[in-house]
């Protein structure tokens, strides 16, 4: 708060009193009284006055200057009421109980909030949980009646398993900072796995695999690497070509991090849409030609990602391919989780 506005605010009050002052004064000087009474009424009104206002200027700005610090300073400005020097004046007092009385009215609904969050992941979980058994089911049905017919369903039966896998990651996502544990991984493992997992629909695809150089030891949480990593080969299979479908999967170690790189040949995204990819439900020019993107996939890779520390880049070029890089770096956390072991 500064004095001109606290000036402003008060100019009423300053004008009345000066007028009255004033008024005074003529009045006095009418009835003939020395000037020098006068100039002690005078001394004897303002100074008390903007005495005063002095001290009521401080008290407000101490006030106003820790509320306006805090607001922009807190995360979460709900509890603004908690942590601020409660005021010592009558005008202060009012607006103090007005922040606490809303914000115990917010807290009260983020507690809310975060309970019917926390059911609503619960179920969630509870529903994957429950579902992954028909499928499971229907699975082992289908290996041990394997014909052209059940091939088809085994490939539909797999996406449902991607879309409910999915749902569960989605639903977590708002909790990832307390669902993951970071342990040394061994990176052609993880890769392994990956392509392990989308072997049938890559062969199916025709796709061509190549590993290289795929080597190395990363700190991070393999279940959801394994997830990010089964995201971007599903949208390699998903956007491909008629003809020639390659997949390349490589490793480097820079200085301070290894570099995961998965390449397809596929249709590749459009120069206009890849800064928008990792957003959340954009689907972009792809997704409307194609009608099979959801714009949750990269989204959930780019959000667990960030919840790993970990960085991912996209490169693409229309008709010639995409290549996505996931960054593990190495650094003091690095160490520290390896000194641990």
């Amino acid at each position: 708060m500064k004095l001109k506005e606290f000036l402003q605010d008060h100019f009423a009050f300053l004008v009345v009193n000066g007028c009255a002052f004033f008024l005074i004064a003529a009045i006095l000087s009418v009835q003939r009284i020395r000037f020098l009474t006068i100039f002690v009424l005078f001394f004897i009104w303002f100074v008390p006055l903007l005495s005063y206002m002095a001290i009521q200027f401080c008290r407000e700005k101490r006030f106003l200057d820790e509320l306006d610090s805090l607001s922009q300073s807190l995360d979460q400005v709900y509890l603004l009421s908690e942590v601020i020097t409660p005021p010592t004046y009558a005008e202060g007092q009012v607006y103090y109980r007005a922040l606490k009385r809303a914000g115990r009215s917010m807290l009260e609904r983020v507690n809310e909030y975060a309970a019917a969050q926390k059911e609503y992941q619960e179920y969630v979980e509870t529903w994957v949980h429950e579902i992954k058994t028909p499928i499971a089911s229907a699975q082992l049905i289908i290996d041990n009646h394997k014909d052209h017919i059940t091939r088809a369903i085994h490939t539909e039966l797999r996406q449902i398993d991607d879309y409910v896998e999915q749902a569960l990651y989605y639903a977590k996502s708002s909790t990832v900072n307390t669902d993951y544990q970071i342990r040394p991984c061994d990176l052609a493992q993880l890769t392994k796995d990956a392509i392990t997992r989308n072997a049938s629909d890559l062969i199916r695809k025709n796709f061509s695999v190549e590993v290289s150089q795929v080597c190395g030891i990363v700190y991070t949480d393999s279940k959801w690497i394994a997830f990010i990593l089964n995201q971007i080969i599903g949208n390699a299979l998903k956007y491909c070509r008629e003809e020639e479908r390659k997949l390349q999967i490589s490793s480097q170690m820079e200085k301070n991090c290894t570099v995961l790189s998965v390449w397809d040949n596929g249709i590749g995204i459009p120069v206009q849409d890849q800064s928008k990819v990792f957003e959340k439900g954009f689907t972009g020019e792809n997704g409307r030609r194609f009608g099979k993107s959801t714009g949750i996939g990269l989204y959930l890779c780019k959000k667990l990602c960030g919840c790993l520390g970990i960085g991912i880049t996209l490169e693409s070029e229309v008709g010639k391919g995409t290549s996505i890089h996931l960054i593990f770096p190495i650094g003091e956390l690095h160490s520290a989780v390896k000194g641990s072991r």
